[in-house]
């Protein structure tokens, strides 16, 4: 089996390898459409389209060929009545399959790993963990090809049942490219998990006529699984065509802010009334500047500088800021100096190594790496940071943070210079500052936040200005600062810490403070709490989150409560979050959910009832709906075998072909009308008896 279905379908698997080879390489070559795409290679959107598709595509033509031409009845019961079992037939198909997959999609990913890599080719330092994506995209394209073989085998109409093989391929291709995983193996779980289950319930096919209860126990449980998140899938399709239709939704709240007079303001926008601008006395400001989206240019900009001052609750994580999940470029390089222009060379930072790279940019040759000590020419090892450097989402800072130390970095003169470093003294944040709120302002300045004052710092570490704090700062943690265009004028802008439940930050006031460069303080203004309406939920999201599955809902719940049990920081975080902060949603969720899963069971239950189904049977459905909300209701109505029901032929009403009584009058299936041609019944009289028959010969 294995030989006949490599030598059968080789010939695919060799055209797929080359038209999926042109087309990576095709994504390779491209610009890129976003910024971040610039540098990205192997993560670069284009590329990463052609690797979640077309793997996909592979196998599922592979998965397709190898079932559909044998379908036509005579061949396919000359295949099934060979002297073997079907599962040796199913294995030796799936087996022989997956082999040619892995030859179709393999060689072109390590032919483009091998032409990044090669340092020629991109002015990009290549990072190993870059390989993740498309890995992850190979693993996936391997569920279409068991879903091409479940569909191609299973019974029933092909937008039945049948269909859902290939949503359930959908569903985990959605969760394995969302950008929230950073983990590269819970894709690679989740991908090994649903190909499994696909495979089973292909095996469990092939094995009956498809109906579930003549499968083995396995593959039953994989027909759930299988059905079940074909059915997620089709929500999941169905959010992204309604969210298509529907009508873009508004930031609606208010906020404070301060223009570049050193004039607070509060900006207020509604649905019916707009956009209003008043002074911290209610009077509306009539001000020409503020008539338009422009006027964000007349705004001071507040850079925040620490969410906590001297961290007294423990708030303070190890990370630099940059991981945006395992499918994007930031978390592996992410750009520290160089434009688009005029550039002659690139620097990059490697979070994970803690160095930075660089290289000409019109030769793509290789200058060297910077690290804690120092430059080192093309290919020479330097020391890695001891800590992560605290940077932004797309670029790291002129003026950036590591451990106790603030550098500045020079990249044109191969060094980074350290412009603040005070034994003993903790470092809890450092940024750049710009003047006005759309940046066209520089200034060329950073901030430095101690311990107790926020220090203003020039490009040679030279101190500008000193900040004392003039608030409690264990309530009044997250500050952020703002320069004046003039340079003389600074301004901090406390707001409640993190660590205050989000109910109790509601209903606390902010500050305003200004004062000039010795710190002398100027004016205090407080913020009074504001209603911060954010964006409206709308209806498609409410029903979106009713329909969530009780069973993940509050498994992941109980998940997050044994894993900080077992010591898990991530899963405590988290689990605390929703358990404080976030409980007032985690409880209407939960009961949302609830309910819409018990009123879809009841209609279960009565369904199942109403078709005659046994009481256990009823019950244990409704259960199962009761569980998976409405994806398990319609799980039950293409899984389970419903009676088929024929009219009695003595009362007339309907009756299942499985009983042998009917339930309402109690009689018999009639004796079949004789048609003279029964020629196997023994008691036909035109039947000889064997012996006759010899005897005539």
């Amino acid at each position: 089996m294995l030989w006949k279905e490599w030598r059968e379908n080789i010939k695919w698997a060799v055209l797929a390898m080359i038209g999926l080879g042109l087309a990576e390489f095709y994504g390779l070559s491209q610009q890129g459409s976003s910024y971040e795409d610039q540098w990205a290679t192997l993560c670069k959107s284009a590329f990463l389209m052609s690797t979640t598709f077309g793997c996909a595509a592979v196998g599922v033509v592979l998965g397709l060929l190898q079932i559909l031409p044998e379908q036509r009845r005579d061949q396919w019961a000359a295949l099934l009545h060979r002297p073997v079992k079907r599962s040796t037939i199913f294995f030796g198909k799936a087996f022989a399959g997956i082999a040619l997959y892995f030859l179709a999609t393999v060689p072109p990913y390590v032919a483009c790993v091998w032409y990044v890599a090669a340092s020629e080719h991109f002015a990009v330092p290549f990072v190993p963990q870059m390989v993740f994506p498309g890995v992850t995209d190979i693993c996936a394209g391997a569920i279409y090809y068991f879903a091409a073989l479940f569909v191609g085998l299973r019974r029933g109409l092909w937008f039945g049942s049948r269909a859902f093989g290939f949503l359930a391929a959908i569903h985990v291709s959605f969760y394995i490219t969302g950008w929230g995983i950073t983990l590269f193996r819970v894709p690679v779980e989740a991908s090994l998990l649903m190909a499994l289950a696909l495979f089973t319930a292909g095996w469990g096919a092939i094995s009956t006529n498809g109906t579930m209860s003549n499968q083995p126990w396995l593959a039953r449980w994989a027909l759930l699984a299988v059905i079940f998140y074909g059915v997620s899938a089709l929500g999941e399709m169905s959010n992204v065509v309604l969210g298509m239709f529907s009508t873009p939704q508004y930031y609606y709240g208010t906020e404070y802010a301060m223009d570049i007079d050193g004039r607070p303001l509060k900006i207020s926008v509604s649905k019916t009334a707009g956009t209003t601008i008043t002074d911290l006395a209610g009077n509306v400001i009539k001000d020409e500047r503020f008539a338009s989206s422009s006027r964000y240019n007349f705004l001071v900009n507040f850079v925040q500088t620490s969410t906590y001052i001297g961290d007294p609750h423990q708030l303070k994580k190890e990370s630099t800021g940059y991981s945006q999940g395992y499918r994007s470029n930031m978390t592996y390089v992410v750009l520290a100096g160089g434009s688009y222009d005029t550039e002659t060379e690139r620097w990059y930072y490697l979070p994970q190594q803690r160095q930075f790279v660089g290289y000409f940019y019109k030769t793509n040759q290789r200058i060297g790496s910077i690290g804690q000590d120092g430059f080192r020419p093309g290919y020479g090892q330097v020391e890695s940071f001891k800590n992560d450097i605290a940077g932004f989402y797309y670029e790291v800072s002129s003026i950036f943070q590591s451990g106790s130390t603030v550098y500045r970095g020079t990249y044109d003169q191969r060094k980074l210079t350290p412009i603040f470093s005070q034994p003993g003294t903790e470092v809890f944040g450092a940024t750049p500052l710009q003047s006005n709120q759309d940046q066209t302002i520089g200034l060329n300045l950073g901030a430095v936040v101690l311990l107790d004052k926020i220090l203003i710092i020039d490009k040679t570490g030279q101190i500008v200005a000193t900040l004392p704090y003039h608030q409690d700062m264990n309530q009044w943690g997250r500050v952020l600062v703002a320069i004046k265009p003039s340079k003389d004028r600074f301004f901090l802008h406390y707001m409640p810490s993190a660590w205050i439940k989000a109910q109790e930050q509601e209903q606390m006031p902010s500050y305003m403070e200004e004062m000039d460069a010795k710190g002398t303080l100027l004016n205090t203004y407080t913020l009074p709490p504001v209603h911060q309406q954010g964006y409206p939920r709308t209806w498609q999201q409410y029903i979106s989150e009713g329909l969530e599955t009780p069973a993940f809902y509050f498994g992941d719940l109980i998940y997050g409560k044994m894993g900080a049990l077992c010591g898990s920081q991530r899963l405590a975080d988290a689990y605390n979050y929703r358990m404080t902060d976030g409980w007032g949603w985690t409880k209407d969720l939960a009961i949302r959910t609830s309910t819409f899963s018990a009123i879809f069971a009841v209609v279960a239950l009565i369904w199942a009832r109403w078709t005659r189904f046994s009481w256990k049977r009823s019950w244990a459905w409704a259960l199962f709906v009761l569980l998976f909300n409405l994806a398990g209701l319609i799980t039950f109505r293409l899984v389970a075998d419903w009676p088929i029901f024929v009219p009695c032929p003595k009362c007339q009403r309907k009756r299942s072909i499985q009983e042998s009584t009917c339930p309402s009058c109690h009689a018999g299936w009639p004796a079949p009308k004789r048609e003279g041609t029964e020629i196997f019944d023994q008691g036909s009289k035109h039947m000889e008896a064997p012996e006759a028959v010899l005897a005539s010969k």
